[in-house]
């Protein structure tokens, strides 16, 4: 990451590199991150599911639907903005430097009704 500019990017990151180090580095280099949060964080990845059935209000819905690779996908991802009480009482958030939304995406496929889940992180607002 020294060797990089990052300044004022968005640096994407699958689960591999969801770590609160690579998170802190990334805005120490002046960019933002986005993080794939799974099974390597199972901490953080429980806390977001446990989130969002709370959340009645304040939070952002995005749904699409199109052919993608022979099959028809729904995609739904539901976003939140993390307060500073949400972050504050939380026992996971508040060790990620500057995370900011959390998320949650819902993907099915009309191939054998295959489902996947996943929860970005990130601390671009």
């Amino acid at each position: 990451m020294d060797e990089l500019d990052v300044t004022d990017a968005l640096i994407t990151i699958d689960a591999i590199g969801c770590q609160h180090d690579v998170a802190a580095q990334v805005l120490e280099a002046g960019g933002d991150y986005v993080l794939q949060v799974k099974g390597n964080q199972l901490t953080l990845l429980q806390e977001l599911e446990d989130s969002f059935p709370n959340i009645s209000k304040g939070y952002t819905v995005n749904k699409e639907e199109g052919l993608e690779h022979g099959r028809i996908e729904h995609r739904q991802m539901k976003s939140v903005v993390l307060s500073p009480e949400m972050l504050d009482d939380s026992y996971t958030f508040k060790d990620w430097a500057g995370m900011f939304i959390g998320s949650r995406a819902n993907v099915t496929t009309s191939a054998r009704e295959k489902k996947l889940q996943r929860c970005p992180i990130t601390s671009a607002l």
